[in-house]
């Protein structure tokens, strides 16, 4: 069941320049996005712009004042995109079962916000990744970037609940903000999104709507879980471990370059301006560190083996494969109130297309591997469910597999607007449960199967 009213476009400069004629300014916008999203937003220079278009770097100037006169456009074009994208959710459905005209429009909205992120990837990092580690000053955007979309998606699942196709127990607000990022990594989250994009997102919308589990379980039986009670005691030892007084001079150097590093970016924060923010001089830190290389990984090492080790204690665990995922989202959710900084530079760093320098440990990498593994395993003996509908006869069940890890990743502003108790109670209404009646449900597996 394909999503109505909605068509993938050029996903790159390259094959932007190739498909249309275009004007200078838009020929420079078009190499710009090219460059922004491959090199980054700080790493680029308008001679890089100019040299990778063959274009005279006076011609750049009289279209553009600035590096960042060209962002902000950027940033605009996609932020009029989404304008429209929202306005086209609401056009009417042919008539039919009112649950499947619901769905074909949440569908649609869903599948064209991956979509447009995909064509827009360089404004996604800007908006995203970039504009508080840059400095770099935008339009006001009135509740994001995302706001437009958000507000449509939530209007249409607001129309749903009143209908009885969305269960009560889920905020129709807070479910459309999620969709709406989700899709968005989708699309941009990635150097190379999937191709089609189509079928990975109707499986996470599908995801999100009926839900992975089979068996409903209760909040008490999963509170009870072996799986969470491991994710229980690694979450404990996080919060009991001692910290270091303010005599030891390296534990301030590094609370330093946490601090510096998540709010200006590993990029673009300097030495100096960890020094200035340890209060210390020159001399004394480089005496102690050799680099802000040498700091990132010594910062992001620590919190990858806080993460690793937890992630062990649940994958071993004996649990079903339902209450791990339910109790790695926990760990996911108390990692980013405990580890904010951490998480920041790791959410800027996805803007560096390719990273100068491996931050991703190979055991955190080995976890997220396990993980995919026992959601597959758990696939295969009907454990989890995804709805394949619309996927076409030979879905890239590996890529889509991927992206269902990443749910156990709720937005980080859910997580700071409900606290974590409520966003574990959205995670298991939606990821687990289904945010979808029974009614709902039905209605689009029954015409999923004719």
């Amino acid at each position: 069941m394909a999503p109505k009213g909605y068509g993938l476009g050029a996903t790159s400069a390259e094959a932007v320049l190739a498909s249309v004629p275009l004007g200078r300014r838009e020929q420079i916008l078009a190499l710009a996005a090219e460059q922004f999203g491959t090199r980054g937003y700080t790493r680029t220079s308008l001679q890089d712009i100019a040299n990778a278009g063959g274009i005279q770097p006076g011609s750049l100037y009289h279209h553009f004042e600035s590096k960042e006169a060209i962002a902000r456009e950027l940033v605009g074009l996609y932020r009029t995109e989404l304008e429209a994208i929202a306005k086209r959710a609401f056009e009417q459905q042919d008539g039919g079962d009112p649950a499947i005209a619901l769905y074909e429009q949440l569908a649609g909205l869903a599948a064209a916000v991956a979509e447009s992120s995909v064509r827009h990837q360089a404004a996604v990092r800007l908006s995203i990744y970039e504009l508080s580690a840059r400095g770099l000053e935008l339009p006001e955007l009135p509740g994001g970037v995302l706001s437009p979309v958000e507000e449509a998606m939530t209007a249409l699942l607001q129309e749903g609940r009143s209908r009885r196709l969305l269960r009560t127990a889920v905020d129709p607000s807070v479910l459309a903000r999620q969709i709406c990022t989700t899709m968005r990594r989708v699309g941009a989250g990635v150097p190379e999104p999937p191709d089609p994009i189509r079928p990975v997102t109707l499986a996470l919308l599908h995801t999100l709507l009926a839900g992975l589990n089979r068996e409903s379980l209760p909040d008490s039986a999963l509170d009870r879980s072996p799986a969470f009670a491991a994710a229980r005691r690694a979450v404990d030892a996080w919060t009991t471990e001692v910290v270091p007084d303010g005599t030891d001079k390296l534990h301030t150097i590094r609370s330093a370059a946490r601090l510096e590093f998540a709010r200006r970016g590993y990029e673009a924060a300097t030495m100096r301006d960890i020094v200035r923010q340890a209060g210390m001089s020159m001399g004394a830190v480089y005496r102690l560190v050799d680099s802000k290389e040498t700091l990132l990984r010594s910062i992001m090492g620590s919190y990858y083996a806080r993460l690793s080790s937890a992630y062990d204690a649940v994958l071993t665990s004996g649990s079903r494969v339902t209450e791990q995922i339910d109790a790695l989202t926990w760990i996911q959710i108390n990692a980013m109130e405990m580890f904010e900084p951490e998480f920041e530079i790791q959410h800027a760093w996805f803007r560096e297309i390719p990273p100068e320098v491996d931050i991703f440990s190979e055991g955190l990498s080995v976890q997220y591997a396990r993980i995919r593994s026992a959601i597959t395993d758990g696939l295969e003996s009907s454990e989890l469910r995804v709805w394949d509908g619309g996927c076409g006869p030979d879905p890239d069940w590996a890529t889509i597999v991927a992206c269902l890890s990443n749910l156990m990743w709720i937005p980080a502003d859910i997580v700071s607007d409900l606290g974590g108790r409520a966003t574990l109670r959205h995670s298991r209404e939606t990821t687990l449960r289904g945010a979808a009646s029974v009614l709902m449900t039905r209605a689009v597996e029954r015409t999923a199967s004719v």
